[in-house]
């Protein structure tokens, strides 16, 4: 993600006290004087930055001046933890540029056989963009390939070695 985020004006960091599961969420104030929230409407995903710290999450614009500031950005629980940086420190924020696996993905939808590298570079992006609780498994079942089993190195995707597609486990996901 090479958006220089030095040129992006900077929010507040607030913690919203929001239980989001596992997902990263972020809030902005429709009126926000530092961000047109209206830039953002089309784009549900989003890319935090502050320092060299960075992390992708899902955007929620409020109109509840409550909630978060007009130059804040709320984010919560689980995406505070994980930004880990402190109240009130200064994050950029861009539109998140869209999985470099997104076309193998429209291609499986339109019926076509993925490769073994369409298949790994579609997990590889599950594992680095954090899709959330109802991503993961949904992205995984999606790659099932009529009984087909495909092994692909997800790295550090949450300590798994391996992940295996096969018929025993339809569209489920297990350890090698």
């Amino acid at each position: 993600m090479n958006v220089d985020h030095k040129l992006r004006p900077e929010l507040k960091i607030r913690r919203v006290n929001l239980d989001t599961g596992r997902e990263n969420i972020v809030v902005i104030s429709r009126h926000s004087r530092t961000l047109r929230p209206e830039v953002f409407r089309g784009f549900s995903r989003v890319e935090l930055q502050s320092g060299t710290k960075s992390m992708l999450a899902t955007l929620l614009i409020t109109d509840d001046d409550s909630l978060v500031g007009r130059e804040e950005l709320g984010l919560a629980e689980p995406a505070f933890r994980r930004f880990a940086c402190p109240v009130d420190s200064l994050v950029s924020v861009t539109p998140a540029k869209p999985p470099e696996s997104l076309e193998a993905v429209r291609a499986k939808i339109l019926g076509r056989t993925l490769d073994p590298e369409d298949i790994a570079a579609i997990i590889g992006d599950i594992t680095r963009f954090g899709h959330g609780d109802r991503g993961l498994p949904r992205g995984l079942g999606k790659l099932h390939d009529h009984g087909r089993t495909a092994g692909v190195d997800a790295g550090d995707g949450g300590g798994w070695d391996t992940v295996a597609l096969g018929t025993a486990n339809r569209g489920g996901a297990s350890t090698k």
